[in-house]
């Protein structure tokens, strides 16, 4: 008897330890694309674009947007860094890629050349997303960059859908300029921010289990002592 309940408070401890944190996260849709300010609605799927010149897919992370460049043209082209430019919710940036150095983020970016049939895989972010965290006495210095979106996580998840949905709607929009010898064709994607998505993730909670085990042990003392009175 003293054994079963010491087993059945013990199991009742630890699934109390168990923590639920929601998560929201954005699903992008990718609305119109611009090849030099004409509008271009029909060869757009999902996160994917194709012209003549290109196809590109886009995917959006945390800190960046990845993406893959093909080129379908005939002739080497190149992605003209220095003129790219990131609006997040109307606020403009310039941008970072694979080959930026953020200690020279200032310079000059020199172009990434792509030849003829070739795939291009490439990230772009905002410069303005990327600051230095200075060095301490236990940690060195490091380049961190933000995330592109506010993401809220809390153990209730109607404040997290709450909190979410504050970015429903707003825009992002990458200014791509791509260069064929002396003509740029300048590219314009234009994304929008959908409606959230909540992810449930459990997990222990230490500090809680240390004091429940604590707690549990003292339980099963006292009704021992109870039982064999």
């Amino acid at each position: 008897m003293n054994q079963l309940l010491f087993t059945v408070l013990i199991l009742v401890s630890f699934t109390s330890c168990i923590t639920t944190n929601y998560t929201g996260s954005y699903k992008i849709n990718l609305d119109t694309v611009s090849k030099d300010s004409v509008v271009i609605t029909d060869t757009i799927k999902s996160l994917s674009f194709d012209d003549q010149l290109i196809h590109v897919e886009w995917a959006p992370k945390d800190k960046q947007f990845d993406f893959i460049l093909l080129n379908k043209s005939d002739n080497d082209m190149e992605v003209v860094w220095e003129d790219a430019l990131m609006v997040l919710d109307g606020k403009r940036s310039k941008v970072f890629h694979y080959g930026t150095q953020f200690e020279d983020r200032n310079r000059l970016q020199p172009a990434t050349t792509v030849t003829k049939d070739s795939l291009l895989k490439e990230i772009i972010g905002p410069m303005e997303d990327v600051h230095y965290v200075a060095a301490t006495s236990k940690n060195q210095g490091f380049w961190e960059t933000n995330n592109l979106f506010i993401t809220s996580t809390n153990e209730d998840k109607d404040i997290v859908y709450i909190e979410s949905k504050k970015w429903v709607g707003r825009k992002v929009v990458i200014f791509l300029p791509i260069k064929q010898g002396n003509r740029t064709t300048n590219y314009i994607f234009a994304f929008t921010i959908g409606n959230p998505e909540i992810t449930a993730h459990r997990f222990y909670n230490q500090k809680r289990t240390n004091t429940l085990i604590t707690g549990t042990l003292f339980m099963a003392l006292v009704s021992f002592a109870i039982v064999n009175k």
